[in-house]
């Protein structure tokens, strides 16, 4: 049977064109739209990997960073189990700052320069920047090297460091400072948080020492870490009014009349750490004067209270101050202002310098004692014989007491150098006419030794122990 072909006429050959025209159009703009798609998505990746890498790369130097060793140590971790690092940290400079004595181009080059020396020479297995400006360098061994390795290897990173570069056609002196850690890798201290800490510890230290070199010791950083709590406490107690503290007091006595108190030495006690030397927390405030200063006034005030009442056998009350708290501009007049209204207490004020230096030839400094004195207040010099002691302050009589080191006491009958010098001291108290206290008697003998003269006083445990004075700084 025949089939016959179905006609077609010219519309149906035209409608067919345009639908076939409409399909590859459709398929054109598909294909372009998923190459644009493809385009943006492979784009998409790339800026995401830009990105994933600028994390572990310094953006000013394009060196390598800290997360960048960090990685590396996890994946060698992963490969190799337990491995031992050393870690050297270099400061550049002895100065954290030093980068920006220069501009973005030469502290560019400067980290560029030593980064591509010390790999060259040093060949460590990793080397990048810490916070952009500390070179670290970390060595990887098997076995945990001893202490003499790691100074060598330490002194063997500093040797490598060039000792000038040329900076801007000039040849320029540089400096480091180099910080060194050997851990393992199962260690505590290789956690990150804990490492870098760690490292800016040992940054100070290295700085602070005068070789440059330190090499890290977990004892003496726990030690440290205790430091800084005590003195968070501190601050925190001293901020609070002095609830935490009470005064106590360590009796002089006349060498003429033996049982009677001439001089109340006000010692404070902090209460919340107990029965602590003094000079264990109160040297922690050394780097915040201001602090210091603070609890000065808060006992001179708690004094002032105390020598109000009338009371005429409790003598005359001894404050130990530090040369930061007399270099304050305002002392003189703080104190005057605290006995504005008991003017005649400032008599029953000595004021003790428990720190001797230079810094008492300063003008403010002598101004603050000129004024204090001539109000009636006194003051004392402690631990006369030691460091820093200037006989010309005597001559100059800034100071009404005088109180001698304990070791001299101590010493008594036994060294001729100690006898000659209290001797000495003896006649030139008697001569000049200040007050001169013998400390550190601690024995009926050494007492005997001290002669009974009307400017000479005695204080030591064999007179009395510390007593209590008061419960609390705050002011009633």
């Amino acid at each position: 049977m025949d089939i016959e072909p179905i006609p077609f006429s010219p519309i149906t050959t035209g409608v067919t064109a345009i639908i076939l025209g409409i399909v590859i159009i459709a398929t054109l703009y598909n294909a372009r739209q998923s190459k644009k798609h493809n385009y943006a998505l492979n784009r998409l990746e790339r800026e995401k990997h830009k990105l994933e890498q600028a994390r572990f790369i310094c953006e000013e130097s394009n060196i390598p960073n800290i997360h960048y060793i960090q990685q590396k140590m996890a994946n060698l971790e992963a490969k190799k189990g337990e491995v031992y690092y050393t870690a050297h940290v270099i400061c550049v400079g002895r100065n954290g700052d030093f980068y920006r004595y220069f501009d973005h181009q030469t502290s560019m080059k400067i980290k560029q320069t030593l980064h591509t020396q010390l790999s060259g020479d040093l060949k460590p297995s990793l080397i990048g920047l810490y916070d952009d400006r500390y070179i670290v360098m970390i060595f990887v061994s098997e076995a945990p090297l001893n202490n003499k390795l790691q100074v060598e290897h330490q002194q063997k990173v500093r040797a490598a460091l060039p000792n000038q570069m040329v900076i801007n056609s000039k040849k320029m002196p540089f400096d480091y400072s180099v910080t060194t850690l050997h851990f393992s890798s199962t260690y505590d201290i290789a956690k990150p948080d804990r490492l870098f800490r760690r490292i800016s510890y040992g940054i100070l230290r290295a700085i602070q020492n005068q070789d440059g070199l330190y090499i890290h010791n977990e004892k003496d950083y726990q030690k440290n870490l205790r430091k800084r709590h005590m003195l968070q406490d501190l601050q925190r107690d001293i901020r609070d009014g002095g609830a935490n503290f009470e005064l106590a007091y360590q009796p002089i006595v006349h060498s003429m009349n033996q049982n009677k108190e001439c001089i109340r030495e006000v010692l404070l006690v902090w209460r919340k750490r107990g029965h602590i030397e003094p000079e264990n927390y109160m040297s922690l405030l050394s780097d915040t004067p201001h602090i210091h200063y603070s609890l000065t006034l808060m006992i001179t005030r708690k004094v002032i209270e105390l020598a109000r009442k009338d009371d005429a056998e409790q003598g005359d009350f001894s404050i130990n101050i530090s040369m930061s708290d007399l270099a304050m501009t305002s002392f003189s007049n703080d104190i005057c202002s605290l006995t504005k209204h008991c003017p005649e207490i400032r008599k029953k004020l000595i004021f003790e310098l428990v720190e001797h230096s230079e810094a008492i030839s300063q003008k403010h400094v002598q101004d603050n004692l000129q004024s204090l004195k001539r109000v009636g207040c006194r003051f004392a010099i402690d631990d006369f014989g030691t460091g820093y002691t200037n006989y010309e302050l005597l001559n100059k009589g800034l100071f009404d007491v005088v109180k001698l080191d304990g070791n001299f006491a101590m010493n008594m009958g036994k060294d001729p150098v100690s006898n000659e010098f209290l001797r000495f001291m003896f006649r030139l108290s008697e001569q000049v006419g200040f007050t001169l206290v013998v400390c550190g008697i601690e024995e009926e003998l050494q007492a005997k030794y001290v002669p009974k003269k009307s400017h000479v006083c005695l204080q030591g445990l064999h007179f009395s122990h510390p007593k209590k004075l008061v419960n609390t700084l705050r002011v009633a």
